[in-house]
């Protein structure tokens, strides 16, 4: 690091002052105002087990897996309703009139899970390999379920039986069978076991009210619906592992409700005061104005109570010794994180009076506002105070446990199908595959809380001294990786100094090691926007700007880099006047997007990409070059993809690959292409970085091809057009500013 410092003064590029701004998040005095950060070693627990979103769009050819991937997402959930590929006419009549008949027929169907005799496999098997799913949401079950599976991701089906409910034997049959032979199939052939029973029976819209009663007309037509769908989805799932030769259970979700707790006025109210939170939806609602208070159903007891007490009987109104649910399944909107330490007590509580026992809780529907609520707000998850209200939310539900005994975080939802402002992909509706074009600021900070506290790392204490209210930490131990990491936000618009101390990290880190922070805020989307050595001292000043989501990472001190990588080759590529043309830009390569055609893509090829010794813990791509004068910043996307066969002395506009004819986009990149990031430029000529590590461990040593492009994530996505972005190339006379792969290793 010295020789780069020394190499970059030569170049002017300022003194002590100008350096410490440009390299790590030393602004200003953090022990002036005494907030200091003491991470530990000790372990409050593990990672959440459970992260996701609701799924969208999923069309075969189209790149979604590769967004999903991106996500650092484990879990997904689906709506995928049985009576969108098993019809009526598909299941047996079977003369059923009561439970006699009911049991006497499920016995010979279950006898013969894949016979003809009562259910119409041909015509079942067709739909679900070429039939388009009802809804909001495009797909075809069997190829968007294959691809789901090679991202190993556990799919949460929400297999809603819809119909009546009301005491009606031939209808519980036909429903019972469309549940059964679906959680057969999806457990059979794509190892699905999470099944969510009817999604939000609560909900009381104006304009289905009819509808609502005519389906759950009442509690006990609601207790009916669970242990109906509960049986069929167990005998479903068991019946599919002895088709395997193995032994399979279902995990059963329920109540599915709107919310579990609610303002003691029943208004729907953005504002901080918690302290008026009641158990509305678990216990009897006592609104009786508003939209919570016109639902006549829940007046006598609440639908999670009503769930709950009946835990432990079956559909014959038998007492069972095993729980016809298994997760405590409910939805939350327009609270931001403040609400859920004490809503996650009241829903334990409430769980361990009426169930007697503990169970999972899991959010299937969770985001700081729903659809009518962003229209009022007039802001979507691209607006950083939102961004970092997510993250906040997902960081505070998992330090007061919401992933206790396999619970967690399903975000709705994945992308913004129909222009929902709920969405934290922005999705191409204007082509037939509707592909992902790019990620909100939402987005990138749910990625950040991934990437520290889910999954196999230990969640550790970390100790502040001196915190404001409106700075908040969360830390985690990464053993496969040997890396420290800590999630902090700042809410409102100021700013927040504070002095960081990695004395206390165990293992310890050593002097020297590159620390890194990613940033979403108003100006950066992601990325490396800081970037510091440890000092002797282990003591790092810190400024982190307002409406922000930080993720600090720290090696420990068995980490070690490796000589850096070197692009083996590199090309510019121009569309308008110049897309035949190649070796474009002499000694540099370019990144724009034009108001009118000349857009620029820059191409780097690094062989090998990964380490050929040691176990990956760290990878960044670096370049060197910055955005032309008074254009501040400009963010484009990295995408990589391994093998890709070209050649720096013959690769143009034209026949370079996935680029369209007169626009800046990727096309036809399906599964091929993994995004790797935003990558932020600033004025300043200085490095600029991105953490690549995700795709290096991935895709290992193959050569390795990043493309840099200005892409537009939505059609008004113009704010930072015709801002050129120029960094030096491969063969620079000066070998420390060519573009870098760093990679270090244990």
């Amino acid at each position: 690091m010295a020789e780069e410092f020394s190499r970059r003064r030569v170049l002017g590029l300022g003194g002590a002052a100008g350096l410490a701004a440009a390299v790590g998040p030393v602004v200003g005095s953090a022990t002036a105002a005494g907030i200091v950060v003491r991470p530990s070693g000790t372990v409050v627990g593990p990672g959440l087990p459970l992260f996701g979103f609701g799924s969208a769009h999923h069309l075969a050819g189209s790149n979604t897996n590769s967004w999903l991937r991106y996500a650092r997402i484990n879990a997904i959930r689906v709506f995928a309703k049985p009576i969108d590929w098993i019809k009526p006419s598909d299941v047996s009549a079977g003369g059923v009139t009561d439970l006699a008949s009911f049991d006497a027929m499920k016995a010979r169907v279950r006898s013969d899970p894949e016979a003809t005799t009562y259910l119409n496999w041909p015509q079942i098997l067709d739909r679900y390999e070429n039939d388009m799913s009802t809804g909001t949401n495009k797909f075809v079950l069997n190829p968007m379920f294959r691809e789901l599976n090679e991202l190993g991701l556990t799919i949460v089906a929400q297999a809603t039986l819809d119909g009546s409910w009301k005491l009606d034997w031939p209808d519980y049959w036909g429903r019972w069978q469309r549940g059964y032979a679906h959680a057969y199939y999806l457990a059979k052939n794509f190892g699905v076991v999470r099944f969510a029973t009817h999604n939000e029976p609560d909900a009381w819209g104006s304009a289905d009210q009819e509808a609502r009663l005519e389906a759950i007309p009442s509690m006990e037509a609601f207790r009916r619906l669970l242990r109906f769908s509960s049986d069929a989805f167990r005998c479903g799932v068991e019946d599919a592992g002895l088709a395997l030769g193995t032994s399979m259970r279902a995990i059963v979700h329920a109540p599915v409700v709107t919310r579990s707790t609610l303002h003691a006025n029943g208004l729907r109210t953005d504002v901080r005061d918690t302290s008026d939170r009641t158990p509305t939806n678990i216990e009897k609602n006592t609104v009786t104005e508003g939209y919570w208070g016109k639902d006549p159903r829940d007046d006598s007891v609440g639908w999670g109570r009503a769930a709950l007490e009946g835990i432990y009987t079956d559909y014959r109104g038998q007492v069972v010794d095993q729980p016809i649910f298994d997760v405590y399944d409910t939805h939350q909107y327009n609270e931001d994180a403040s609400w859920y330490p004490g809503e996650l007590d009241v829903i334990k509580a409430k769980v361990r009076q009426y169930a007697k026992k503990d169970l999972p809780i899991v959010y299937s529907e969770v985001n700081r506002y729903n659809t009518s609520w962003f229209d009022g707000v007039n802001h979507t998850l691209e607006y950083a105070p939102i961004a970092r209200d997510v993250g906040q939310i997902a960081a505070t539900s998992t330090h007061f446990g919401v992933g206790q005994n396999g619970g967690g975080l399903l975000f709705f939802k994945f992308s913004n199908t129909a222009g929902y402002r709920t969405g934290f992909y922005y999705t191409d509706e204007t082509t037939a595959r509707n592909d992902i074009r790019g990620a909100t600021r939402g987005a990138e900070s749910l990625r950040l809380f991934s990437r520290a506290l889910v999954g196999d790392v230990d969640r550790i204490s970390v100790p502040v001294d001196a915190r404001p209210a409106s700075f908040h930490v969360y830390g985690s131990y990464d053993a496969a990786s040997h890396r420290h990491q800590l999630l902090t936000t700042q809410e409102g618009a100021s700013a927040v100094t504070f002095e960081l101390d990695l004395s206390g990290f165990t293992p310890p880190v050593a002097v020297d090691q590159v620390v890194t922070v990613e940033e979403v805020s108003a100006r950066r989307p992601g990325g490396i926007s800081r970037w510091v050595t440890v000092p002797a001292d282990k003591r790092v000043s810190c400024v982190q700007p307002g409406d922000s989501t930080w993720l600090i990472t720290v090696p420990d001190a068995s980490v070690s880099e490796l000589p850096p990588l070197t692009a083996t080759q590199n090309a510019l590529v121009r569309n308008g006047s110049d897309d035949a043309d190649r070796a474009l830009g002499g000694d540099t390569l370019a990144v724009q997007r034009k108001t009118n055609a000349a857009d620029e893509v820059t191409f780097l090829r690094f062989d090998p990409a990964g380490p050929t010794t040691g176990t990956l813990s760290r990878a960044v791509l670096q370049i060197y070059g910055k955005v032309e004068a008074n254009a501040d910043i400009c963010t484009f996307w990295v995408f990589a993809r391994p093998n890709l066969d070209w050649d720096e002395n013959t690769l143009t506009w034209n026949n370079a690959p996935y680029l369209p004819a007169g626009d800046s986009v990727l096309h036809n990149s399906g599964k091929e292409v993994w995004p790797a990031g935003q990558l932020s430029v600033t004025e300043d000529l200085d490095y600029h970085r991105l953490d690549v590590t995700d795709v290096v461990r991935e895709l290992g040593t193959a050569p390795l091809t990043f493309i840099l492009i200005k892409q537009s994530r939505y059609p008004t996505d113009t704010s930072e057009n015709d801002r050129r972005v120029t960094l030096l190339n491969r063969n620079y006379v000066s070998t420390w500013a060519r573009p870098r792969l760093r990679l270090w290793t244990t």
